[in-house]
Parts: structure tokens; sequence; C-alpha cells
């Protein structure tokens, strides 16, 4: 992975949990820090087109493409009820009832958040990533410390 690769990365990541952390919804709190599933899964949507056909089964089946891991389909439906929670994502129900055959979309941050993801958006500005830029080269120039 590149340097600026993996910088974009990290500022994905830390823009991600602000988001989070601003969420007022008492349903969907993380008290030990944010689950890497969760993260993972939103990413995997970020990746995948936004059509009417991005059922819970499709971003399990990318999961698992991605990141070479089986995520179970309760634990996509749980990963979907908190992104939804969080107002990340909106998730049409199947009209069968089935919750494994839901729709997932994007919702405005959903996709703010994607475009930062993608690296085509200039919503959070230079700043914050500049910042991250200095921090993981500090982080890199103290290899010798430990």
């Amino acid at each position: 992975m590149s340097y600026s690769c993996t910088v974009n990365n990290i500022h994905f990541d830390k823009v991600f949990v602000q988001e989070v952390s601003k969420s007022t919804n008492k349903n969907v709190q993380f008290a030990n820090g944010i689950p890497l599933q969760l993260s993972l899964t939103f990413k995997v949507i970020c990746s995948l087109p936004d059509t009417e056909e991005l059922s819970t089964n499709v971003i399990r089946e990318y999961y698992h493409q991605f990141f070479g891991v089986v995520i179970s389909t309760s634990s996509v439906s749980r990963m979907i009820s908190d992104l939804k929670g969080l107002g990340f994502v909106e998730a049409i129900i199947n009209p069968t009832g089935s919750k494994r055959l839901s729709w997932v979309k994007l919702t405005t941050l959903g996709r703010r958040l994607q475009k930062l993801f993608i690296g085509t958006t200039a919503d959070w500005k230079d700043q914050p990533r500049l910042t991250v830029d200095r921090q993981f080269k500090q982080a890199r120039s103290m290899k010798g410390v430990m």
C-alpha cells in the first residue's frame, strides 16, 4: 500500500470514528470502541455500486471476498441495524418480511463518507488530512525509539 493510500485510509477511519461519536442514538453506543466488523461492513457497502439490488446477502458475499472471512447473516443484520441507527444507511425490508433479503442504500451522510473513502471529496478539508499525515510520519519515525 502506498504512503498516500495509507494516510487516506487512516483519515477515513478517523472521520468514521468522529461521525459515530456524534451519534445521539441510544441504541447504538460503543462503550469499548467501535467494532472492527462495523467499519469493515461499511467499507464493503461504500465499495459497491449503489443499486436497488444491494441486499444483505450481497454485502455478506463481498465481505467474504474482500477480507477472506465469512460473516454470519445475523452479524450483517446487526451491522446494518447499527449503521442505520448511526444514519449512514437506510434499510428497506423485503416485502416477504425476511431481514436476510433487506436492501441497503447509503444516506446523504453515508454518501459523504463514501466519497471520502473513495477519495473523491473535499467535504473534509485538507487540514484534518494534514494532521493525520503529520501524525503518521511521526509514528513512522519513532520505529527506533521502542
